[in-house]
């Protein structure tokens, strides 16, 4: 799970847009086609009517090629845009591009991080482009090359079908930055990549025909160049010499210089120990290793005192970084790594950061990792000289030091400065708090956030090695972040992102927040809004980023009680004792969810009583209907699976073929309904007497046109009716204390502004789901959308059903979408299984995918020791509370599993006994399950897990059925964007017109 910054933002702003299904859009009045498996390589997509029968082959063209009627439209160009707009027009673009300035406008307030421009602490992604444009990173990934199509709109059997081909794609690659050099060691041999040529562009492979004419086009909107220069890191012979490597060694470009937050150069430069020591810092997010370190519980006390409350919780007992089980995955040495003597490497006038394989390993996946140096956080420098040349004299700039009196300063000084060891060589206690006492290396640099003018201004560093792109006329010398005092609501905002475009601000907006006339509106003018497409390919996180939990959430907010009076009225009050009771386990009550004290009953909430309750649900409503609410005026589908649709599900399958979940998306987007009596799936009856046992999005399409409640029911859901009834007479029955009390369930709004077409249809759902229960039991409410966002966070950060998440991808595969639910799913379920075969026996009728799994991973567990290292077995965790299992590292590195007494107990400070991580442990294992799986059990286990998340109910779980979406672009920029990477400020450019057409 990688960190995120400014966390609390996620509670703000209108709907993400998130992966579709199809590259194609398609419209009619009375017929919608339910094909939504498009090709994910293929951009020549199509969505055809079901009962058309592909007229638009190459059955009667005898070049093999395409043939495509219809009217073929291309983009317009921005010569063209500029040639037809007026001069008063073009005069308000350049405003701000006349001048190098690109400036955005941000409907939230500015929200300060822990260190506020140092992201060196960090693990993982970067949180923002700025964040990104600030870094100086070995590598570079440069954007170049205008993503360009042509469209092809054509009526097929009453259906208006556009297809899209990509004539011209944005192209990729490697550039050297901090390192001038990549030198690898193999076999012994130092051999060096100093170059980053990459002037072999890929070719367009396909064509297809219109009208007499041959257009070529790509597969892939993004494509990545190479060379043939065999010292260049964008070469094949890069790519093998760094398979067979043992050693990777970044030389530290010489004469690199910092500078402060005004931009003027210091006498220090970049070293290989900078980057050593911001290693070394992301370390320190495990409380105990800092602890071991220089640092202690006293001065991360006194430092919280100096930061503003919403930065502290890094500093809490159970901190630590989640990261770390990545680096054994790809088998480099980590050990090696946090040893200076191993990494700081100095060699004939050269300085290096050396990266080392892990010693007995014949292979290692390093280029599937090499992101890590020029698209995430962990290896940042940290300038050295300038914190040994203070280290004793510190030079500190409290974040809260208007709230705080001199005589407080001063005491919380003296107690800052006794950090000693590594704590003390990187400043960990005083740098980088604010940009007073931090220093930049980047192309870019900040003063920081400037409260009069609510702005953060990221300047162009005049010092930076990089001289050409100093010097280059079309380089973006200034970004300015314009905050608000006080956010204004999500459409008049929208209004002002429209006027504040036609006047040169906000040079880059996406359309998909806007309503759909004034969508049309904007796509109408070309020559002012442009033409601008971006595909959304999600290889790397999550569709569905809030999910109903198996262990449900404990309080982050304060013990029972003791919570801050802003939280205190709404903390805990999403479910009560009878849906408790229900879901996770017939002796489970809320008032021991609340205490921690718990034990889940996993078989009830998967294939007992818990299982069937919630697939019913499931079950009763009209997907389809909702996902058109959720994201109107898009059109969308349902999306259940959770994981990256365009992530390899089988590595090893050829190029060729589909090899991705959103080609098989039909297929994995199917709900069952648990039979807990029996241990089985229903076999259920639609309201035309058709008989499944499974639900397909075909299903709902039957009633898209309904109204009212009568448009969110399934066409089961009279059968279904009849079953939670009789559920219910069985739960009550089981549970006489709690008759007449109903089973009531809030469902939490994802985040402020929820629109109101989507609230109204979450309200009707819920409507549609009390009536599941003929006698009146079940009572679900929709949190206000006018909610406070002390009830937001009240929501989603105490005692609750669901759980809000993100997980980056760790590689290309789908094994690690399966891990990111490893800790709060999977592992409870398989140690649940271990250590009872009758269950065990009902997972494999009900998840036998999943139960495929728990096989797989016995046979894992034979030859791998992670698991049977782990201080608490799988087969124990039937042990754990509640609050155990959700803070399950923590709870493995404080107590074990004692053979003698049959206990859980407290793990020694003096221990000497070393257990393994669970997240190496894991990811291990998801990687052996992806390998040894075939492809259609990946596809079983995908469906599955969509089953055991629940119902999408909040503001997720559909998909977009167009493959991109629609931005308007100033045309005085060029602002490229490659689905799921940062466009970093150095990849954006202002535009000469006389340069307009390139």
């Amino acid at each position: 799970m990688k960190l995120k910054k400014r966390f609390n933002l996620l509670l703000l702003g209108a709907v993400a847009s998130v992966a579709p299904l199809v590259s194609v859009a398609v419209s009619c009045a009375n017929n919608v086609s339910d094909k939504t498996n498009g090709d994910s390589q293929n951009t020549k997509t199509s969505q055809e009517n079901p009962s058309n029968n592909n007229q638009n082959g190459n059955a009667n063209n005898p070049n093999g090629q395409d043939a495509e009627r219809g009217t073929l439209s291309a983009d317009i160009t921005p010569a063209q845009r500029l040639s037809k707009l007026s001069s008063e027009f073009k005069s308000s673009l350049r405003t701000y591009a006349s001048r190098g300035i690109i400036n955005n406008d941000s409907n939230t307030t500015y929200n300060k991080a822990v260190w506020e421009f140092d992201n060196t602490y960090a693990s993982g992604s970067f949180s923002s482009e700025t964040d990104l444009s600030l870094a100086n990173l070995f590598l570079e990934y440069r954007f170049e090359g205008e993503l360009s199509t042509v469209t092809v709109e054509v009526l097929e059997d009453n259906v208006n079908v556009s297809k899209t081909y990509y004539t011209s794609p944005l192209v990729g690659s490697l550039k050297l930055s901090a390192a001038d050099a990549m030198v690898l060691v193999v076999d012994g041999q130092e051999v060096v990549f100093d170059s980053d040529d990459a002037e072999v562009r890929p070719e367009a492979a396909e064509s297809f025909e219109h009208e007499g004419q041959t257009y070529s086009y790509y597969k892939n909107p993004y494509v990545e160049a190479t060379s043939n220069n065999e010292r260049s890191i964008n070469s094949q012979n890069f790519k093998d010499q760094l398979a067979k490597s043992s050693e990777v060694r970044f030389r530290i470009r010489p004469e690199q210089v910092w500078v402060d937050k005004n931009g003027q150069k210091t006498e220090y430069k970049v070293t290989a120990e900078d980057y050593y020591l911001g290693y070394m810092k992301t370390q320190f997010l495990t409380t105990t290793y800092r602890r071991q370190q220089g640092g202690s519980q006293e001065l991360d006390e006194a430092l919280k005192q100096t930061l503003e409350e919403s930065n502290t919780s890094l500093f809490d007992e159970k901190t630590q970084n989640k990261n770390n089980y990545l680096l054994p995955l790809f088998n480099i040495d980590q050990p090696k790594l946090m040893d200076r003597e191993q990494t700081v490497l100095k060699k004939d006038n050269q300085e290096y950061y050396v990266v080392k394989r892990v010693q007995g390993a014949t292979s290692w996946k390093f280029y599937d990792f090499l992101d890590s140096f020029y698209n995430k956080a962990d290896f940042l420098p940290l300038p050295s000289q300038y914190i040994e040349a203070n280290k004793d004299n510190p030079v500190y700039d409290f974040q809260q030091k208007n709230a705080l009196s001199a005589e407080e300063q001063k005491q919380l000084k003296a107690k800052l400065s006794q950090a000693t060891g590594l704590a003390k060589d990187m400043g960990y206690y005083w740098y980088g708090f604010t940009p007073e006492t931090t220093l930049f290396s980047g192309k870019y640099y900040t003063a920081g956030y400037n409260a009069e003018n609510t702005s953060v201004e990221v300047l162009l560093n005049k010092h930076h090695h990089d001289r050409k792109f100093v010097d280059a006329p079309t380089t973006v010398q200034k970004v300015i972040t314009q905050y608000k005092t006080t956010p204004v609501d999500g459409n008049v905002f929208l209004d002002q992102l429209l006027h504040s475009y036609t006047q040169g601000s906000n040079p880059y907006m996406s359309l998909s927040p806007f309503s759909k006339d004034k969508q049309d509106t904007i796509s109408s003018n070309k020559p002012l809004y442009g033409e601008n497409k971006v595909p959304i390919i999600n290889k790397n996180s999550y569709n569905r980023n809030a999910t109903f939990e198996l262990i449900p959430n404990i309080s982050v907010l304060g013990e029972p009680g003791q919570e801050e009076d802003k939280y205190k009225p709404y903390v805990n009050k999403s479910m009560n004792d009878a849906f408790v009771a229900l879901q996770y386990g017939l002796n489970v009550t809320l008032e021991q969810l609340i205490n921690g004290t718990a034990k889940i009953d996993i078989e009830h909430a998967t294939v007992g009583m818990g299982g069937e309750f919630k697939s019913i649900l499931y079950g009763a409503i009209n997907w389809y209907n909702v996902a058109q609410a959720g994201s109107n005026p898009r059109v969308s589908t349902p999306y259940y699976v959770a994981v990256a649709p365009d992530n390899k599900i089988k590595g090893s399958e050829a190029e060729s073929a589909e090899n991705t979940v959103r080609g098989f998306v039909n297929e994995v987007n199917k709900l069952f309904v648990i039979d807990s009596a029996n241990a089985s799936k229903y076999t259920l009856t639609s309201r035309d007497n058709k008989k499944a046992q499974e639900i397909s999005v075909r299903d709902y399409l039957a009633d898209r046109l309904k109204t009212n409640e009568e448009k969110y029911k399934s066409i089961y859901y009279q059968d279904l009716q009849e079953k939670m009834t009789a559920l219910l007479d069985k739960f009550y029955e089981a549970k006489p204390n709690l008759a007449g009390q109903k089973v009531k369930l809030q469902v939490g709004n994802y985040y402020l502004g929820v629109p109101q077409l989507y609230h109204d249809a979450l309200s009707t759902v819920l409507n549609v789901l009390e009536g599941l229960d003929k006698k009146g039991r079940l009572e679900f409410s929709l949190m206000d959308k006018e909610a406070r966002i002390e009830e937001l966070i009240a929501y989603w950060y105490s005692v609750s059903p669901a759980r809000r998440g993100r997980w980056n991808y760790d590689y290309d595969g789908i094994g690690t979408g399966f891990d990111g639910y490893s800790t709060y799913y999977f592992m409870p379920i398989f140690g649940q299984a271990l250590a009872n075969a009758e269950y065990r026996t009902k997972l494999q009728s009900v998840y036998p995918a999943v139960a495929k799994a728990l096989d797989k991973l016995e046979e894992f567990m034979k030859t791998d020791t992670n698991f049977s290292n782990l201080s608490i077995p799988l087969d124990k965790w039937n042990l754990l509370t509640n609050a155990q299992l959700k803070a399950i590292e923590n709870t493995l590195h404080r107590f074990y599993y004692d053979k003698e007494t049959q206990q859980l107990k407290e793990i020694a400070e003096n221990n000497t006994t070393e257990y393994a991580d669970l997240g190496v442990a894991t990811a291990k294992f998801w990687i052996y399950v992806e390998q040894e799986f075939s492809k259609q059990e990946l596809l079983d286990l995908t469906k599955e897990l969509g089953n055991l998340l629940g119902m999408p109910l909040f503001s997720d779980g559909y998909s977009s059925v167009q493959g991109f979406s629609h931005v308007a672009v100033n045309p005085y920029y060029r602002i490229p964007v490659w689905n799921g990477k940062l466009t970093a400020h150095y990849n954006k450019s202002i535009v000469l017109e006389e340069n307009s057409s390139k």
